[in-house]
Parts: structure tokens; C-alpha cells; sequence
């Protein structure tokens, strides 16, 4: 967490901060000693005391705690959701009788621009 909130990123991201996750599990073995419950019940309060009083609100609509992403991970959703967008382009370009597509001699890329899928 930060002063401006929690930032998720990818594993091998290096960012300023004390990350979160810790591992406990690698290829179906326990590589960390399991906390026991008080231990647990120790860190929990230790890390909630430190949440600003607005975010410690169990029930309600907010404030919300403000949570982004990196820039590396927001990269790879923009990649991905173009690949998926480009491959389902492609699918739907395959079946007879699109309307969209119909009548339209067009590269696959030139149709990608111009309906706005890159």
C-alpha cells in the first residue's frame, strides 16, 4: 500500500511499496511456515489500525480504498483485450452472411482500424 492506495501489478514488477501476497505454495509444496491464528489476528489488526479511518468500514458504499494498476499490468490487459477482440473479429469475418462485413474488400487490418478493435 501506498499513501495514495493499493497498486496491483505483475510478480516481477519493482515498486515502491511493501508488497502484499507472500508465497506460500510453489509447484503443489508449502514453502513458508503457516502463521498460526493468533498471528494471523495480530497482523490483521496491525495492518487495519493503519488504514485511514474512512476505509475502515466494514457495511456501507464508501469511501472506497483507491486501488490501481501498474503500468505493466495495464499494457497487458490492453494487449489482451485487443488480441481477444481481433481473434473474435476474425471469427465472426469467417461466417457467412455477416451483415457487417458483408459486401466490404477490406484486409483483415484495414477493418480492424476503421471499427475501432486496435
Amino acid at each position: 500500500m501506498t499513501d495514495l492506495g493499493l497498486i496491483t501489478d505483475l510478480r516481477d514488477d519493482r515498486l515502491p511499496g511493501e508488497p502484499l501476497l507472500q508465497k506460500v505454495m510453489s509447484r503443489g509444496k508449502i514453502v513458508s511456515r503457516m502463521p498460526s491464528l493468533p498471528e494471523i489476528r495480530k497482523r490483521f489488526l496491525d495492518e487495519f489500525t493503519k488504514l485511514d479511518e474512512r476505509y475502515r468500514a466494514i457495511e456501507g458504499r464508501g469511501p472506497f480504498f483507491p486501488v490501481s494498476f501498474s503500468p505493466r499490468l495495464r499494457s497487458l490487459q490492453a494487449k489482451t483485450v485487443r488480441g481477444v477482440r481481433h481473434r473474435e473479429f476474425e471469427e465472426s469475418r469467417s461466417k457467412a452472411g455477416d451483415p457487417i462485413l458483408h459486401g466490404l474488400d477490406m484486409e483483415s487490418d484495414e477493418l480492424i482500424q476503421v471499427f475501432g478493435f486496435l
